[in-house]
């Protein structure tokens, strides 16, 4: 158990920084020329690639999220300690100053530029930002805690022009909030749940309607708006909230932890192509998601639920071994498909569906589930160290690009990877056909970690990440000014060489820079093995750039050639060598014959065989084993008489 406690404290710090408010400032002479002695890089790097833009001060700054907006405007959150520049367009000062712990949300142009920067926090305790998001108008959602670690003082938060954001009572450890700022970084609102205890935040996602989703952790009774929900025990309970557009908490549902174990402070939300609310994180011991109960087989278990428009748990499943297994966040591809990852120790089961073995401490994995939730498949990597995902965005082309870390040298696909001295960043795509596209490496000799990814305007990776030291981006290099910074770093990855970079590439691994798609599949030609989508791979497809909209079967393409029977692909249905126009008398005759002097001496396109001898090609024949040259049919059923058990078709 003391093992196991190292392991987690040194994950939870990767993923967790508390923090405090935070101004913009203007120093004095002398504070400026001190700070410009330790801020002695450029913020920004470049290769032809890649490119990284740095932000720090002289103390631990951290970065927790990202977000971009449809013109490739990026924005950041994090927190930092005391003070933090961005380049040489500006700064921020926490409140409390010396050792204080502030948050800060900035914008960067998508030319790899600060544009503005502004903090939050309190003068006393700890405030942090833990997610970002986007609502419709490209206005800025954020979730994070204020006055942690207060409890016994008076504590508020002012952001901006808005009313003071007191955490309720003196008593209280500090409050979970949840703030909106205009995409120019104006505070527009800002709203707060929480408890007598302390909470984490964990998370936050807007969906289509402006609606916003928070996701944290409490102890006790807590409460969001109107409501209350107990907690299970003294261990971390889970919440998942909603917050209307018109600011209206509107439910909340709780997941109970029983005894001294619960929720793990870590994982995300994510949302499905039809606003379906899913929660990945991990847990230890018994939980309850009313009514689902779930119990870890031995260490930490992963988690994945799903939440009802109504707020209830619609269904929870779990995954893991006997020891630690992780779950770090979720996406959703255009099909629905949910997307778990993060990290698993020696044998992890995900339920009937497979099960993974780590190749040394802590292995990636990446699983699926179903619609009904249930796991569908799981793959994994790593080396003899420590790799995790902690970051997933999904590509115009269903392609899943991920981001986290790596400690250990191991191979991904095609790709062999390797550390530069500590641990080091991962950047992988994962292809709609669940395989290893590519993978990179990033980092220094120092700790860095991948943090948050998402698409800039060309469908390209851009992502944020925490480094120590010096670092290299792919080319792009980045020093620290204190023990650790953080970094947005784009990259444009071009595996095959066309000048389209992967993220909007539709053959990302085949050279196509004319991105034909001829059935509009969004598979570029280049690499798809059903050109037309009819169903036919295009080695078995005559007709391979043939009528799209149509699939081969008996009824649509009798002669199983891949063009379609009923246009002028196909003009010999039967492929027996005589057209259809010709005319051919059978055009939908036995198929696997051609017409010749031999089996068919007219040339009609019927195969010149007379069973039962009576003159009468067996085609043309409507008794093909008995002889009846006149062809008699009384009921006119097309059935000869002298084979029909009902000559006059009264039943």
């Amino acid at each position: 158990m003391q093992l196991r406690s190292v392991i987690l404290n040194l994950f939870i710090a990767a993923m967790l920084t508390s923090t405090a408010w935070a101004m913009a400032i203007e120093f004095s002479s002398f504070e400026k020329d001190l700070f410009e002695v330790t801020q002695s890089r450029d913020a920004s790097a470049r290769s032809p690639l890649s490119w990284s833009l740095s932000a720090g001060g002289s103390e631990d700054d951290v970065v927790t999220g990202i977000a971009t907006s449809s013109d490739g405007s990026i924005y950041v959150a994090g927190n930092f300690i005391e003070n933090i520049m961005f380049g040489d367009e500006g700064g921020l000062q926490a409140t409390g100053l010396q050792y204080d712990e502030d948050f800060f949300i900035a914008k960067a142009f998508p030319n790899g530029t600060w544009d503005w920067m502004v903090g939050g926090g309190t003068d006393i305790g700890g405030d942090s930002v833990a997610g970002i998001a986007l609502d419709s108008n490209e206005d800025i959602i954020i979730t994070g805690l204020y006055c942690s670690g207060t409890a016994g003082e008076a504590c508020s938060m002012s952001l901006g022009s808005l009313t003071a954001l007191s955490k309720g009572q003196d008593e209280d450890e500090g409050n979970v909030f949840v703030a909106k700022l205009s995409s120019g970084g104006a505070w527009q609102w800002v709203e707060s749940v929480g408890t007598v205890n302390d909470e984490i935040a964990i998370d936050v996602v807007v969906d289509s309607n402006d609606s916003v989703f928070v996701s944290l952790l409490f102890r006790g009774m807590l409460n969001v708006g109107s409501s209350t929900i107990p907690s299970g025990g003294d261990s971390y309970s889970l919440a998942v909230a909603k917050l209307s557009s018109s600011l209206t908490w509107e439910w909340a549902v709780g997941g109970f932890a029983a005894g001294d174990v619960g929720f793990e402070p870590f994982g995300g939300l994510c949302l499905g192509p039809m606003d379906e609310v899913y929660f990945a994180g991990s847990f230890l011991g018994d939980i309850m998601l009313n009514p689902m109960s779930l119990t870890s087989a031995g260490g930490s278990d992963v988690i994945i639920s799903h939440i009802t428009d109504n707020g209830s748990w619609g269904w929870g499943y779990s995954a893991g071994g006997v020891n630690d297994d992780w779950g770090t966040g979720c996406i959703v591809d255009s099909n629905g498909t949910v997307f778990t990852t993060g990290a698993f120790q020696d044998t992890a089961s995900f339920g009937n569906a497979s099960y993974v073995v780590s190749n040394g401490w802590f292995d990636l994995f990446v699983a699926t589930s179903a619609a009904d939730g249930n796991w569908s498949n799981v793959i994994s990597a790593g080396g003899s160290g420590y790799e995790s995902i902690d970051s997933m965005v999904v590509t115009a082309n269903d392609d899943i690009l991920l981001l986290g870390q790596l400690s250990s040298s191991f191979s991904l696909g095609s790709e062999n990877l390797s550390t530069s001295g500590g641990d080091d960043i991962l950047l992988a795509m994962l292809d709609n056909s669940g395989n290893w596209n590519w993978g990179i490496a990033a980092g220094g000799s120092g700790n860095d970690k991948g943090i948050g990814i998402a698409l800039d305007s060309t469908g390209s990776a851009v992502s944020v990440v925490n480094y120590q030291l010096t670092a290299t981006f792919s080319g792009a290099q980045n020093t620290s000014v204190g023990n650790s910074d953080l970094a947005i770093w784009g990259y444009s990855k071009d595996l095959d060489g066309d000048g389209i970079t992967d993220g909007s590439d539709n053959c990302p691994a085949d050279a196509n820079p004319d991105q034909y798609d001829h059935d509009s599949d969004g598979l570029g030609d280049a690499c798809d093995d059903d050109l037309d989508n009819d169903g036919l791979a295009n080695h078995d497809d005559d007709c391979d750039m043939g009528a799209t909209g149509w699939f081969s079967d008996n009824n649509s393409d009798h002669d199983g050639d891949g063009c379609l029977d009923a246009s002028l692909e196909d003009p010999d249905d039967d492929n027996d060598g005589v057209l259809d126009d010709h005319p051919d008398i059978c055009p939908k005759g036995p198929v696997g014959w051609i017409s010749n002097a031999s089996n068919d001496e007219n040339t009609d396109g019927c195969e010149d065989v007379d069973t039962d001898g009576d003159g009468l090609v067996d085609q043309l024949d409507n008794c093909a084993n008995l002889s009846n040259l006149d062809q008699a049919d009384l009921d006119g059923d097309g059935i000869g008489d002298v084979c029909d058990d009902d000559i006059d078709g009264d039943g």
